[in-house]
């Protein structure tokens, strides 16, 4: 892929922390592998921490700029919400084809043009609601990051007013975690969820924990740590939270799914994020480099474009997912390229839609 190589492109991931983008680009490639439809202890392996990955990494970089919570609300808009409304827009068609092949209903005009929109308003992941269609499944984790930045923007300018007087900041954050997974069990258990609140609620903590050891200088620690023994730390972890996948049962972040023990679940999440960094801090791949750059992208492209994939596949008469590795992998690695051809496109022509 020429876009992988030029020489701006190498210039622009200079300025960023590579191998952030590189975990982001991993986890970016496995989620997509993920929603391949394999079923197995790959995809098990997978659910355990690729969400959480997005929230910490993103948390770690936040409270860096001193924003304004005016400016700070127009940032995060712009790179989430603006990107949500386009992706979703666009690939509206996509998703009524998929609604009508998959639940084999007769679409009118109402449902074609009307209950899409109600949907991304609503901004639930349930396909088919009573008045209502969610035309682009994946795009839940944008609303759920947005709310979760805006709620730490309230919470950190809060607490840094408080810090003036007594020198509780640190209990804030604990604070708030724990009454945000009590919002993500009132809300599951009653069923009851808008604008994916839910699982903002649930992934909140992930974000001050991100903040936390960001404030600690992660970032550096990593970076200087020697390789020998980041490959060591790495290959120790992972194989552990490999085995782990049993034990936990089945986790589903947007299904609002921890597994068997919660907090079992959300400490692998951590452990799991935290050897993606160190081993790709040790090992550079430029391709994962490239498309952690373009993960929103994919993020909002990738569903849509996979089922074309699965359908044009299915028409040689290869649809074998739940247990096919090999289908899986050919049928991501297209929905990943074609996602990059989409990415370079819209950002050479309107960049501001996908928060560039």
């Amino acid at each position: 892929m020429n876009g992988f190589c030029t020489h701006s492109l190498h210039k622009e991931i200079k300025k960023r922390v590579d191998y952030i983008d590189s975990a982001k680009g991993l986890a970016i490639c496995l989620m997509v592998l993920g929603h391949c439809g394999y079923e197995g202890s790959v995809r098990d392996f997978i659910y355990t921490f690729h969400m959480p990955l997005f929230f910490i990494l993103s948390g770690v970089f936040l409270g860096k700029k001193d924003l304004r919570f005016s400016q700070s609300l127009k940032k995060n808009a712009k790179s989430l919400l603006i990107p949500y409304m386009f992706m979703y827009l666009v690939t509206i068609p996509f998703g009524l084809a998929y609604i009508k092949i998959k639940y084999q209903m007769p679409l009118t005009i109402v449902d074609c043009l009307v209950k899409p929109v109600i949907g991304m308003l609503y901004g639930v992941d349930h396909v088919v609601g009573e008045c209502y269609f969610f035309t682009n499944r994946p795009l839940w984790f944008l609303l759920a990051l947005f709310l979760s930045k805006v709620v730490f923007d309230v919470l950190h300018h809060t607490l840094i007013c408080i810090q003036q007087k007594s020198n509780i900041s640190g209990w804030g954050y604990l604070l708030a975690s724990l009454l945000s997974l009590c919002l993500y069990v009132c809300l599951s258990t009653n069923n009851l969820n808008i604008w994916s609140v839910a699982q903002a609620a649930l992934l909140f903590p992930y974000l001050l924990i991100g903040f936390m050891l960001g404030q600690i200088g992660l970032i550096n620690i990593i970076k200087e740590a020697k390789v020998q023994y980041k490959i060591i730390i790495a290959s120790v972890i992972l194989p552990c939270i490999w085995f782990s996948t049993s034990l936990l049962g089945h986790i589903d972040y947007n299904g609002l799914m921890l597994g068997t023990y919660p907090a079992l679940t959300m400490l692998v999440a951590v452990l799991g994020t935290l050897s993606i960094m160190i081993l790709l801090s040790a090992i550079r791949i430029l391709p994962l480099v490239v498309l952690g750059q373009e993960t929103l992208v994919i993020l909002g492209f990738h569903h849509p474009v996979m089922d074309v994939i699965k359908y044009s596949m299915s028409i040689i008469g290869q649809n074998n997912y739940s247990s096919s590795f090999l289908l899986n992998l050919i049928v991501s690695s297209l929905t990943i390229f074609s996602c990059h051809v989409v990415f370079i496109l819209l950002k050479n022509k309107v960049p501001f839609l996908i928060g560039k």
